[in-house]
């Protein structure tokens, strides 16, 4: 019971951040890109969004923050407050496929995420442009995963193709490839 009421108080308390901070104060001025148990990705249209997390610091936890007009140590590792996990750094390029699999690239660096594939794998056999391609085409990229597994106490050497990125999402409908809606959803907005 302790978990679920977790789970549920950190919904709402992304969502409250959602509707009373982002979409009160950016209107139709930004984009989600994606979104997670404890994640948000944004794409916002602002003339400067770094000042805008200044005056809107009471949010964030800026501790680590590269640039020193950011840095506030004011809700450092405090539970409750976003963190911008570039710490002020840029993102260039996203790319999301599934949740939990996803690659972004800033500063020169590409970071790669793809759950349940080993960290090495992803690290050098699966590239960013991967992402992209499976996107594009909608065709999965399966790879090789070879582990170590424990059976009735006994060590073995574990290889299986499994399916690292794919675009394939049951959990809610697809309206193309990249955008998708609660199943059931209905649109109740008033427009013209």
């Amino acid at each position: 019971y302790i978990g679920c009421a977790i789970l549920d108080l950190s919904k709402l308390h992304m969502l409250q951040f959602y509707y009373n901070v982002i979409e009160k104060q950016f209107k139709n001025q930004h984009l989600t890109l994606y979104s997670d148990t404890d994640s948000f990705v944004y794409e916002i249209y602002h003339e400067d969004i770094y000042e805008w997390m200044k005056q809107n610091r009471q949010h964030f936890d800026l501790s680590d923050y590269k640039r020193e007009d950011m840095k506030d140590n004011t809700n450092n590792n405090s539970i409750g407050y976003f963190k911008d996990e570039l710490n002020g750094q840029v993102m260039s390029e996203w790319v999301a496929t599934s949740p939990k699999c996803y690659a972004f690239k800033y500063a020169g660096i590409e970071s790669k995420k793809c759950k349940g594939i080993s960290t090495a794998v992803v690290k050098k056999e699966i590239t960013f442009k991967d992402y992209k391609e499976v996107l594009d085409t909608n065709k999965s990229l399966e790879k090789e995963v070879i582990s170590i597994r424990s059976f009735n106490h006994q060590l073995f050497t574990y290889r299986q193709k499994k399916i690292a990125i794919t675009s394939f999402y049951d959990k809610m409908e697809m309206i193309n490839s990249i955008e998708c809606e609660p199943f059931g959803y209905v649109d109740t907005s008033l427009k013209n």
